[in-house]
């Protein structure tokens, strides 16, 4: 999972969020999942040979990845 949920009865929920719709977040979030696939993680689509930067662009777009933003994050965008 990208970006840890915030623990149960803190501030801010931190829900996982639908498909991304700012070039920033999808780029933040496929770097992150990257650096997961480079140290081993499974790849949940397709490779067709593809380098993990592709790879991890293409999980995110597909919508495979779950990932949380922050209430700071959501604030700033």
């Amino acid at each position: 999972m990208i970006g840890a949920p915030p623990p149960a009865g803190t501030a801010g929920s931190g829900a996982m969020v639908g498909p991304l719709d700012n070039r920033f977040h999808l780029i933040s979030v496929a770097c992150l999942r990257v650096m997961q696939i480079r140290s081993g993680g499974r790849i949940r689509i397709d490779s067709h040979g593809h380098k993990p930067c592709v790879v991890a662009v293409a999980e995110v777009v597909a919508g495979v990845v779950p990932y949380y933003l922050s209430e700071q994050t959501e604030a700033a965008s």
